[in-house]
Order: structure tokens, then C-alpha cells, then sequence
């Protein structure tokens, strides 16, 4: 199998991943997901502070806290943004 085959084969969340990855490493920090997103971080401390927010919601399952600080799994990041979750903010 060439390299050209297993590229074409490779799932939108699998390329998200990847340029996740090779960008920010395996975890993202809350300004690294606001560039991911295009919004400011400002902005979105804002919106992920309210309990209700559904953003909040949908980037749970990539949350991850260690102490006090907040990081975001990039595989999750990943399977949200390539659509496969039934609900997307």
C-alpha cells in the first residue's frame, strides 16, 4: 500500500488530529483551543464559564483538569470538530 492510499483513505477527524497534534502537542491549552476555534480567548473564558453554555457541554468529553489548570484531549478535539458527535455547538 502506498503512502498516497492511506492518505486517501484517512478519516476528517484522523487529519484534525494530526494537524492538532503536530501544531499543539497532545493536550491544548484554553488559548490554543481559542486559536482552534478563531475566537478570543477572553470570549471564550466567558462563554465556557456559564453552566448552561452548550459548548461547554460539547467540549466536555476533551476536558481534562489537572489541578488548576484545564486542558483539552486533541484526539477528542479531534472526533468533536470532525462532526461525529450527534450534537455540535
Amino acid at each position: 500500500m502506498s503512502a498516497s492510499n492511506t492518505s486517501e483513505s484517512t478519516s476528517p477527524a484522523a487529519k484534525i488530529e494530526q494537524h492538532l497534534i503536530s501544531t499543539y502537542g497532545l493536550l491544548l491549552t484554553r488559548e490554543h483551543l481559542a486559536d482552534v476555534l478563531k475566537r478570543k480567548v477572553s470570549g471564550l473564558n466567558w462563554e465556557l464559564a456559564k453552566a448552561d453554555s452548550s459548548l461547554r457541554q460539547v467540549l466536555e468529553p476533551a476536558t481534562l483538569r489537572l489541578g488548576r489548570r484545564t486542558f483539552y484531549r486533541a484526539h477528542d478535539l479531534a472526533v468533536i470538530l470532525g462532526g461525529k458527535l450527534p450534537y455540535n455547538a
